[in-house]
């Protein structure tokens, strides 16, 4: 890894929360602890495997410090339903 790639991970958060509205290649997710919508995308490996993103789905989400209303999906963890 060179120098430049250990500071763009050290910027990014891990937060959960749940998928509240679903757009084309949009999700909006609600945090679990603050009362906030962040706007994400799937991350490639969800993409490649093709893992489905359903509304209710608890899911971790992987935001930037820099512009914390943008994020994107690294995991789903499960349905509320299930």
């Amino acid at each position: 890894m060179t120098k430049k790639h250990q500071s763009v991970e050290r910027d990014r958060l891990i937060m959960s929360g749940l998928v509240q509205d679903l757009q084309k290649d949009k999700y909006l997710i609600k945090l679990d602890n603050v009362e906030t919508m962040v706007q994400c995308t799937l991350s490639g490996k969800l993409r490649q495997n093709k893992i489905w993103i359903l509304l209710g789905d608890s899911v971790d989400i992987e935001v930037c410090l820099n512009d914390p209303t943008k994020g994107r999906i690294v995991r789903r963890l499960k349905s509320q339903s299930e």
